[in-house]
């Protein structure tokens, strides 16, 4: 995962999720399955990360503020505080948390990340596009000790408090209480880390998903 330069924004598809799942055929005789594009992208642009709505509406992490073509996409809440945001996970129905914070060149900027709560229970617009209740969009926590928050995802299926985020630098998952606003390390492996390096290029630890069996599994 990556962030730039660029303001956040969460975007609005209204499609099928289906229309984007991708499988890689078990025998390569067999075809894979058919891709559709949804919405493009003007060059240069960067689609950082997706989380799917009940409803099967994708919300589509940008770290630009792009002009579509195809299926028209709608802003739905805005991070000035922000200049890049790199994970997104659900804990309850339409409510959402994003880990952003700011970066110079390919550089994170050190303490600058937080986690925030983007509701999107009182988000409502005209079949126009136009927003007649915007998404409510609050400060959680701040994380001074961090250099990069990365990966997110829920702790497990039955917790609705609790978020699991990796930084990509220390080689650091942190678990978040999104009730009390509080954090601690989990888990922290010099092998999970940049190996000292603070570029957004060199990453260590990445995407992060715990399995039903309690498993955390994540790629580098």
């Amino acid at each position: 995962m990556f962030i730039s330069t660029f303001q956040f924004c969460l975007i609005l598809l209204s499609v099928s999720f289906a229309t984007l799942v991708w499988s890689a055929p078990i025998d390569a005789r067999i075809p894979p399955y058919p891709l559709t594009v949804v919405a493009e992208f003007p060059s240069p642009s960067w689609v950082e990360n997706l989380a799917v709505r009940e409803n099967g509406d994708l919300l589509v992490i940008s770290l630009s503020l792009p002009s579509f073509t195809g299926k028209s996409p709608i802003l739905v809440a805005s991070i000035s505080q922000a200049t890049g945001v790199a994970g997104i996970a659900e804990l309850e129905k339409d409510v959402f948390y994003v880990a952003a914070g700011n970066i110079s060149g390919l550089t994170p900027i050190e303490a600058s990340m937080a986690v925030r709560r983007v509701n999107l229970r009182p988000f409502s617009f005209e079949n126009c596009g136009n927003i007649v209740t915007p998404a409510k969009v609050e400060l959680v926590a701040s994380f001074p000790d961090t250099i990069f928050l990365n990966g997110m995802c829920r702790l497990s299926s039955t917790n609705n408090s609790k978020l699991l985020i990796s930084d990509s630098i220390l080689g650091s998952v942190f678990m978040l209480d999104v009730n009390t606003k509080t954090y601690a390390i989990s888990i922290t492996n010099p092998a999970m880390s940049a190996q000292g390096s603070a570029s957004g290029i060199e990453m260590g630890i990445n995407g992060i998903h715990v399995f039903e069996d309690g498993e955390l599994r994540t790629g580098r």
